[in-house]
């Protein structure tokens, strides 16, 4: 898991990169991963959620911040866009800079940290940006390191979901097990459905035990932006019941 000091660099590079891409598109461009939404929204919704994040960080807030009270009006070009949410993002650095990590802030998954947020950020944008590049045509580039955190970043924070997702209320089953295995880095991750939900391991199985129901293998990259709905899983290699994963993608999009 990256530090707090190595997630702020990170989430500053990908807010950069992400606005010189916004910069260089038409922000009526559809973003199909992101419903209905145009790069525009896509803009607006990461650069609010870095101002939100900017306030509860530097107050030290314990309590929820109504989210309205980032929601600044959006310029109407791509270059003020651009320079809307980089202004966003250096506001989010000077909360952060110096700030410990352990102190208590509210969130809205276990952590209750700053370094929950500064983890959080980093794959909020860096999947936000992957959405805006799919978006303009180009191929999303997560570094393996970022990819390998952020599966069980997002398996964690999909078990929070659970009591406010319909779809992660139908992650149940009676043991059945998905594999995922990054082809790029000694990282995988046994996915168990249980009567009261899911839990996940960060390992492989034991070698005595049977092989999982399903099986997904590929770069860690590609493991990550199929979990989180960005790519489709035939980006992958599935051997066994391919219907359980697609039951798996298909409800936990969150």
């Amino acid at each position: 898991m990256p530090t707090h000091e190595e997630c702020t660099a990170i989430v500053a590079a990908e807010i950069a990169a992400f606005a010189s891409t916004v910069r260089g598109a038409d922000p009526e461009t559809p973003v199909p991963t992101c419903g209905s939404w145009k790069l525009r929204r896509l803009v607006h919704h990461l650069g609010t959620i870095h101002r939100w994040v900017e306030a509860i960080v530097r107050t030290r807030s314990t309590t929820r911040l109504p989210l309205r009270l980032a929601d600044f009006p959006l310029p109407a070009t791509a270059e003020g866009q651009a320079a809307w949410l980089l202004a966003g993002g250096e506001s989010l650095a000077k909360a952060w800079k110096g700030a410990d990590p352990a102190e208590p802030v509210w969130t809205w998954g276990p952590g209750r940290s700053v370094g929950w947020w500064s983890r959080r950020m980093v794959h909020e944008t860096t999947v936000h940006h992957s959405d805006a590049l799919l978006a303009v045509g180009a191929e999303p580039a997560v570094p393996p390191a970022i990819a390998v955190d952020g599966v069980p970043e997002f398996l964690g924070n999909l078990r929070s979901a659970g009591r406010w997702s319909p779809g992660v209320r139908e992650l149940r089953g009676s043991g059945e097990r998905l594999h995922l295995v990054a082809t790029d880095a000694p990282a995988e991750w046994v996915i168990t459905l249980g009567p009261d939900g899911f839990t996940f391991t960060e390992a492989g199985l034991p070698p005595a035990a049977a092989p999982a129901e399903v099986r997904a293998e590929g770069p860690a990259a590609d493991l990550y932006l199929v979990i989180w709905g960005r790519l489709p899983a035939t980006r992958l290699s599935v051997t066994g019941d391919a219907a359980l994963l697609d039951h798996w993608l298909a409800n936990s999009a969150i």
